[in-house]
């Protein structure tokens, strides 16, 4: 049966995708639903709860509310959490499960009234708890970005004009990518993308800011993982957008369009890859405006970092399209993604393909028997996906929290370990 799973697991919902993108942001999520969407976020999707809390809420939503549409218990309760929290949240995002959408409730309203009435900003994130969690999390950067950043002009936001940011340029290229070298104004990077359904891994995100801080660049902020919301707000600042997972796709579209702020998208997991990375992100910085299609060129082939075809071996890599691409072209063999995300579709290559189900998964790989013949074949995948792949082929596991959950949670990859063994341990 085709778009069905009947041995894997389906991946992190939406709705896991929205309150894993705003845990660390100091607001309140509401989850509108009778209550497995938030047992299965909490059980499943979420691996924060055991050193940091958050604001995660459910409405317990009944069938008789939901027959007689009744939205007043649901904007009463929002409102009366909201002003017992302390401290105060710094927003509301409300999110939903299948039932209040095929209500066709209208969350535009509630958020209205939730507003008016608590005085705390209000916003909707799209969702039906029917889609993955890339969708989810990428529409809770946006629309978090839309309500809580400060509008274009106000404050500092966009900051450098492009004269200045070709100067910050040229300063870092004159002296190179050396992590000793001392900049009168370094390039400023915010890192969009960032949830442990990727990067389930604690010590990624703290690697991953190492990596750029020792080579020249500050970190204005990371969505949103080790940010504090105060920093997330100063993401305007940024000279540049790092896209280091397809869930920061959206918001690093609406930050060029809205501020001006260029983006690249690609993860540094390599030393290789983060000197190409490093050179694409200053190149974005110092002339934004007249690179209008470059900001994916990167992500889908890489072929700058090394990403070569050849007949001996090829590499298979289900997953995300960004981090995949960007393992990929750090693997220096053929290496072709299949990805089961439908919004990340635009950002595969001419040889990825998207597949929906495991039936189009198993047709995908024999297609790449079919057009690879006597070619040893390597599968890089979360360990789930061993049970439906042929016993012939050469599997490497890649556990990610948002296919198998907590059950490999030891053995989550640090895609940036690189930069201990690369003598940038220091104060980790």
């Amino acid at each position: 049966m085709k778009e069905a799973y009947r041995i894997l697991p389906v991946c992190a919902g939406d709705v896991s995708g929205i309150a894993s993108a705003l845990y660390e942001l100091g607001g309140m999520v509401v989850i509108h639903d009778p209550s497995g969407c938030n047992s299965t976020y909490n059980t499943h999707d979420e691996i924060r709860w055991y050193d940091q809390e958050s604001y995660i809420f459910i409405s317990g939503l009944n069938m008789r509310d939901a027959i007689l549409g009744n939205d007043r218990k649901f904007i009463e309760d929002i409102v009366e959490a909201a002003e017992e929290l302390d401290p105060e949240p710094c927003f509301i995002a409300i999110c939903n499960s299948p039932v209040p959408y095929l209500n066709g409730t209208d969350f535009q309203g509630i958020c209205r009234i939730v507003e008016e009435r608590s005085g705390i900003k209000t916003f909707y994130v799209p969702g039906n708890g029917m889609h993955d969690y890339v969708r989810g999390a990428g529409r809770a950067f946006l629309e978090y970005a839309r309500r809580m950043l400060p509008a274009p002009g106000q404050g500092t936001g966009s900051s450098a004009e492009p004269s200045v940011r070709q100067k910050v340029v040229r300063n870092i290229d004159r002296q190179g990518l050396g992590r000793d070298s001392e900049q009168p104004r370094r390039l400023r990077v915010c890192v969009l993308g960032a949830t442990p359904l990727t990067y389930g891994n604690r010590r990624s995100i703290p690697h991953l800011r190492r990596i750029l801080e020792m080579d020249g660049f500050d970190v204005t902020a990371v969505w949103a993982m080790g940010s504090t919301p105060q920093e997330i707000y100063r993401s305007t600042d940024a000279d540049v957008n790092l896209v280091i997972s397809d869930t920061g796709i959206l918001a690093a579209r609406y930050l060029k369009e809205t501020y001006g702020i260029p983006f690249v998208a690609g993860a540094p997991v390599t030393r290789k890859l983060w000197a190409e990375l490093a050179k694409k992100l200053m190149e974005a910085a110092e002339q934004p405006l007249q690179r209008q299609q470059d900001e994916t060129a990167f992500l889908k082939r890489l072929d700058a970092a090394g990403r070569q075809y050849n007949r001996r071996s090829v590499f298979i890599l289900i997953g995300e399209a960004v981090l995949s691409a960007s393992l990929a072209a750090s693997a220096g063999e053929s290496a072709i993604i299949l990805c089961p995300f439908p919004d990340s579709r635009p950002l595969l290559g001419p040889e990825d393909r998207f597949f929906d189900g495991e039936e189009e998964l198993t047709e995908c790989i024999s297609d790449v028997r079919r057009n690879h013949p006597d070619t040893e074949i390597g599968i890089w995948a979360d360990p789930m996906y061993k049970s439906v792949l042929s016993a012939d082929l050469v599997f490497h596991p890649l556990p990610a929290l948002a296919c198998s959950g907590r059950l490999y949670r030891t053995e989550f990859p640090d895609y940036f370990d690189w930069a201990e063994e690369d003598g940038m341990q220091d104060n980790l």
